[in-house]
């Protein structure tokens, strides 16, 4: 009758009609799955590469020698530096709080690098003879260092290591201004670290340019909380140096590292590291990796007369880094025993190659 297959329709109807509801309902929930998912690796992200850094950010007041002044300082390493006219500077670490870590090597580059900076005439006429910048030198890092220590007694009863930065510049043509600067050192990372590919290398790498600090401030605010430090990159996307370190790796047995000739700065702790390698008898080539061979390394490593040598754990490619891919993308790196004997023999160098600066 007319009435039953209406009632028949009409319970067809919504059949169909639940049917559809279900489906948008498992659908809605499968969304919603997704997206927590998404959220919880977004998280993770977050939480592994971009939360705050241990190491690095130096906090607590030191002394600063400026125009023949000798006072406390708020500024930071990095900060003291940037506020001086362009000129050639240097960064040291104290060694049993009296000593300087390679102090010869300190006091040439200064002078090398203010001839780069402003030309042979302006040393010689700026300038006085080697003697006489290093006693000038050698004064103000003296002086700097024991206001720091006198200044909190902390520091010195720790065990505290000071950062002690020069900066040298040429003023009027034929006037030398030479500051320093001193600051506690932060404690070393106990564990190996993160660092991030993000930059390209700098204009002149041979010399200890101030200019450079200032020229790399836009990637260290940019930089992921986490990192440690920034690799930089060559012409031909090979990986020469940080922007305050220098670069190790391993890749097939054989440990790479760029060289001079590639446009990186040779820092101090570089040196302890290639004598600790030709030493013991491992294999190292001077020619930079390709960031393209990073996933294929099986140890690596930050260095500097700040960190000394630190163990790379995991290196993030940011976005736009890489012309091979679009995303950000993350390489992590093995740990390895034959760094670790590495690391320990720069140590015990660092040591041996310190100059007495204090009495």
């Amino acid at each position: 009758c007319p009435f039953s297959l209406t009632g028949f329709v009409l319970r067809l109807v919504n059949s169909a009609v639940a049917l559809v509801v279900a489906t948008a309902n498992a659908r809605i929930l499968a969304l919603r799955s997704h997206i927590f998912q998404r959220e919880l690796l977004a998280h993770t992200f977050q939480h592994r590469y971009r939360q705050k850094a241990s190491w690095g950010h130096h906090t607590m007041p030191g002394a600063e020698f400026v125009d023949g002044e000798l006072r406390r300082s708020e500024h930071t390493p990095a900060t003291f530096v940037e506020a001086q006219a362009r000129g050639a500077y240097t960064s040291m670490r104290t060694v049993g709080q009296k000593s300087i870590f390679n102090w010869s090597l300190h006091v040439h580059r200064l002078r090398s690098s203010l001839e780069a900076i402003f030309g042979a005439h302006a040393l010689r006429s700026a300038a006085p003879d080697a003697a006489d910048f290093e006693r000038l030198l050698r004064e103000r890092v003296a002086a700097v260092i024991q206001r720091t220590y006198d200044d909190d007694g902390s520091l010195r009863e720790g065990g505290s290591e000071l950062k002690v930065s020069a900066h040298v510049s040429v003023q009027n043509g034929d006037k030398l201004r030479l500051v320093a600067h001193a600051a506690a050192l932060p404690a070393l990372p106990s564990t190996a670290v993160q660092v991030e590919v993000a930059g390209r290398a700098r204009a002149n790498a041979t010399a200890k340019d101030s200019a450079w600090v200032a020229q790399r401030k836009p990637l260290e605010q940019n930089r992921l909380p986490a990192s440690n430090e920034i690799l930089l990159l060559g012409p031909e996307n090979e990986i020469l140096e940080g922007t305050q370190t220098n670069f190790f790796a391993l890749l097939d047995g054989v440990w790479r590292t760029a060289s001079e000739e590639e446009g990186v700065l040779p820092g101090s702790v570089r040196d302890v590291v290639l004598e600790v390698c030709e030493e013991d008898r491992l294999e190292l080539v001077q020619r930079a990796l390709s960031l393209g061979d990073l996933r294929r390394v099986s140890a690596a490593f930050i260095c500097s007369t700040s960190r000394l040598v630190l163990p790379i754990r995991n290196v993030v490619v940011r976005q736009g880094t890489d012309p091979q891919h679009t995303d950000e993308y993350e390489v992590c790196i093995p740990e390895s025993a034959a760094l670790e004997r590495i690391k320990e023999a720069v140590e015990r160098r660092v040591a041996e190659k310190s100059q007495q600066i204090i009495a």
